[in-house]
């Protein structure tokens, strides 16, 4: 279902209908909803408000990840499919995110 959410609006990027903040313009919707339809397996209710706000997260994760990847310390292991650091470097990241 993510999958299908991000697969439909990378096409609507590659069509020229992406904004400039990151977003999508109106006719985007409606296909990336179809797409999310067609892979939920689920018995809810698919429409645009729960597509824009997975999109929403997708983005706020990316920026998150970026500034993970660009900090000192930092590793990533591609078999666990996460990021890796000493206890030290965890211990102060922790302490930013409470201040």
């Amino acid at each position: 279902m993510n999958e299908a959410l991000i697969e439909c609006l990378y096409g609507q990027f590659m069509a020229g209908k992406a904004t400039d903040g990151s977003g999508f313009k109106p006719e985007s919707w409606p296909l990336a909803i179809d797409a999310v339809r067609r892979a939920y397996r689920g018995t809810g209710n698919v429409d645009e408000a729960p597509c824009r706000n997975k999109w929403t997260w997708f983005k706020e994760t990316w920026k998150n990840f970026k500034i993970l990847e660009g900090m000192s310390g930092m590793g990533w292991d591609e078999v666990e499919e996460r990021f890796t650091a000493d206890n030290k470097v965890w211990d102060g990241l922790a302490k930013v995110q409470c201040t």
